[in-house]
């Protein structure tokens, strides 16, 4: 949407009158599809392609820690279920 402006002079007060035009929508670029598709399947990748580096160890790292975490918890368990001590 393109939105023109124009001003009206009333005094000491403007007003502001908007006219909204429609035009085409543009397509999606395909760097947004990839990057959509790449934050998918690996957590934090997604900010990584966009240069976020700060937001991509924080967040992808918080998914990565709690993913190992989940992972060596599960391995403990099925150690303790199969009555193997350590």
């Amino acid at each position: 949407m393109r939105v023109a402006s124009r001003a009206i002079g009333e005094g000491r007060r403007f007003l502001v009158a908007k006219q909204i035009q429609q035009t085409s929508e543009a397509e999606t670029p395909h760097r947004a599809w990839l990057i959509g598709l790449a934050a998918w399947a690996v957590p934090g990748l997604g900010h990584l392609l966009q240069r976020r580096w700060a937001r991509a160890l924080l967040l992808g790292g918080a998914v990565w820690a709690m993913f190992f975490t989940g992972y060596l918890a599960m391995l403990d368990a099925f150690d303790l279920a199969a009555g193997r001590k350590q």
